[in-house]
């Protein structure tokens, strides 16, 4: 029966999952099936598989690709590919476009021409971070983006940001200000060895919570004017679908404004409604 049991869970991929026959559930499986998978909780029998299936199809418009098909007895051991596009919400975990791609390992038993119980193992860590949703994904962003700037590989930092990013920058110093989009930000570090001889941006602590991620750190180095300074900052991100959305920065803009040589201290109402409207949710920008 080897031969027929394969041509059954043959169907079980291609059709029914590829296909998306979900109908054909009462055909395979039998009433008391049972899968065994704790990451993907299933109810018994064929309605519990065209759940816990449609999951991954309307989720990440799955494929569930046949690598190889081996039997034994009433076993059947299948190790297939799946991938897809994150679509829809998955286990809670919003859409965000990215492309997914994971291996497995399947075994189902077979009981008079119908799948009776299917026990199942898949990259499932590998999936989470396809997604973005293991913590401290956000944080691992912004920390490239800082060690790409240290190295002044610039469009390595402007390939992490969001087409749409809001950057602010204290307007208290000159060339500070609102910016949108990564040729906005573009714009604004090209103004920046017009005003600093040497710039260091050390990060020292990260805090993520959420979208957000805090960066606590020093600002370093030696202006045009020829004064040497080291200030802190800290440095407020948000992180959504695996790009930078927003930036701003804090920093004591008197003290750099001194080394900078700059007598303009700007009009620090603008700075607290920039701030407002940067962490206010885009719904409502």
């Amino acid at each position: 029966m080897s031969a027929a049991d394969e041509q059954v869970i043959r169907r079980f991929y291609e059709e029914m999952c590829n296909g998306r026959r979900n109908d054909l559930a009462e055909e395979l499986f039998t009433d008391d099936h049972q899968m065994h998978d704790p990451q993907v909780p299933a109810g018994i029998g064929p309605a519990g598989m065209v759940e816990a299936v449609s999951t991954y199809q309307q989720g990440v418009d799955g494929h569930w690709q046949i690598e190889e098909i081996v039997s034994a007895g009433d076993r059947v051991v299948v190790r297939w590919t799946g991938t897809g596009t994150h679509v829809g919400e998955v286990n809670g975990i919003p859409a965000t476009g990215r492309p997914i791609r994971v291996d497995a390992l399947t075994m189902h038993r077979m009981r008079d021409g119908r799948i009776a119980e299917t026990h199942e193992v898949w990259d499932t860590l590998g999936f989470l971070g396809q997604i973005g949703a293991l913590p401290g994904e956000k944080t691992a962003l912004i920390q490239q983006g800082y060690e790409a700037f240290a190295r002044q590989d610039i469009p390595a930092v402007l390939a992490l940001f969001d087409p749409a990013i809001d950057w602010y920058s204290p307007d208290t110093v000159e060339f500070g200000g609102s910016y949108t989009g990564p040729e906005g930000v573009a714009e604004f570090f090209s103004q920046l060895p017009e005003h600093y001889e040497e710039l260091t941006v050390a990060p020292e602590r990260f805090i993520e919570q959420g979208d957000t991620v805090i960066v606590l750190g020093r600002l370093q180095g030696r202006t045009k004017a020829g004064n040497d300074f080291d200030v802190p900052f800290a440095h407020i991100w948000t992180v959504v679908n695996g790009k930078a959305t927003a930036f701003f920065e804090h920093f004591d803009t008197a003290r750099m404004s001194m080394a900078l040589g700059s007598t303009s201290m700007g009009i620090p109402g603008q700075a607290l409604a920039a701030e407002e409207r940067l962490l206010a949710p885009r719904s409502a920008r």
